[in-house]
């Protein structure tokens, strides 16, 4: 799975890396969790990101609270599942971010770790996204991360690690013209060799704690 991230890289960064209009209230953070605000990519406006909710909330729903529920999607079923099928095919994004965390389980406790791209550089997650009407009569964008078996380095503390798109990937992703085939293709796991994997501070557990200590090393 994928229950925090981080987006901690300056606007220029990321508009230079991921080819990208970043939002003019975007806020970088040390540990983002479920519900709180990222920045999203939408496939109908591939060059501009948007404030979005993370955690999804079909435009169907009576109610927002099904987004606390709903911030992951699996690869495997992605579509199969009337949930998802439908936005499998018309409403993909990528996330932006530099950074995630997971826990690794060691008897009673669990121990997080911060894994990223080596560099350091922003990078995007595979998602789906959809817009729901809420009671005041606006529009509240929302977004859910896929995820996928994990590569070697996720795979010591985890059994799920998130989909990220290399630019050929993202580039495939948000196109109209792929097909379902293709895109199936596209959510393996990520190159292990680009990848770096380090334990950090439990501080990071709470998710209302945004500090650089969050990603420091223990």
């Amino acid at each position: 799975m994928c229950g925090r991230l981080t987006i901690t890289s300056g606007k220029g960064e990321i508009e230079a890396h991921l080819n990208i209009k970043m939002p003019d209230d975007f806020v970088p953070s040390y540990n983002v969790a479920p519900t709180q605000n990222v920045v999203a990519v939408l496939n109908i406006d591939p060059a501009v990101g948007k404030i979005a909710r993370w955690g999804l909330v079909p435009s169907w729903s009576k109610d927002q609270a099904i987004g606390t529920r709903l911030f992951n999607a699996r690869a495997e079923t992605i579509s199969e599942k009337p949930l998802f099928r439908s936005l499998f095919k018309k409403k993909r994004c990528f996330i932006v971010a530099d950074g995630f965390f997971e826990w690794k389980k060691e008897d009673k406790s669990k121990r997080p770790y911060f894994i990223h791209l080596k560099g350091g550089d922003p990078f995007s997650f595979a998602g789906l996204w959809d817009e729901w009407r809420t009671p005041q009569g606006n529009n509240l964008l929302t977004c859910t991360i896929i995820t996928t078996t994990p590569n070697g380095i996720v795979s010591q503390i985890h059994d799920r690690m998130p989909v990220i798109l290399d630019d050929i990937s993202r580039a495939l992703w948000m196109s109209e013209s792929s097909d379902i085939s293709l895109l199936h293709s596209l959510m393996g796991p990520f190159d292990e060799a680009k990848m770096e994997m380090y334990e950090v501070s439990k501080l990071c557990n709470k998710a209302g704690y945004d500090s650089p200590e969050c990603i420091l090393p223990v």
